[in-house]
């Protein structure tokens, strides 16, 4: 699960109090993989590197989430689980576009171990594409 939050600043406000619920709207998208050592097989027979999840709505932006069951060999990720939270649709967004005080939390279930990891984290400014296609020079 996925839950993103994005503080909404008053007029006078250069940052958002982070404390209150009633200044924060709150976005939740769920993902539930029954097998995972089964989507890993699947994914290695087909030579497929990343699963990415349908498109969900957050703060005013799109997202998904790209899953590499065996690591995101690019970026040095080969022999570990990657997940990353991707803006989506960025080709009709303004060039110098931003996404401001963006705070999300990933929780990830381990049916192994029983338990939940969490991840969390802030997206602030500028975000880099995840496609080097989309880097313009």
């Amino acid at each position: 699960m996925v839950e993103i939050w994005h503080p909404i600043l008053d007029d006078n406000s250069e940052v958002a109090t982070m404390l209150g619920d009633r200044d924060i709207t709150l976005a939740r998208y769920t993902i539930k993989i029954e097998t995972f050592s089964a989507l890993s097989e699947m994914m290695l027979d087909t030579k497929v590197q990343k699963y990415e999840t349908d498109l969900f709505e957050a703060s005013g932006q799109k997202w998904k989430l790209s899953l590499y069951p065996t690591g995101d060999k690019e970026r040095n990720g080969d022999g570990y689980i990657s997940l990353y939270l991707v803006i989506a649709e960025t080709d009709n967004l303004p060039l110098g576009w931003e996404v401001m005080n963006v705070y999300f939390k990933l929780f990830v279930f381990d049916k192994i171990q029983d338990k939940y990891m969490n991840f969390q984290g802030n997206l602030y400014g500028n975000l880099i594409p995840m496609n080097k296609k989309s880097h313009k020079t």
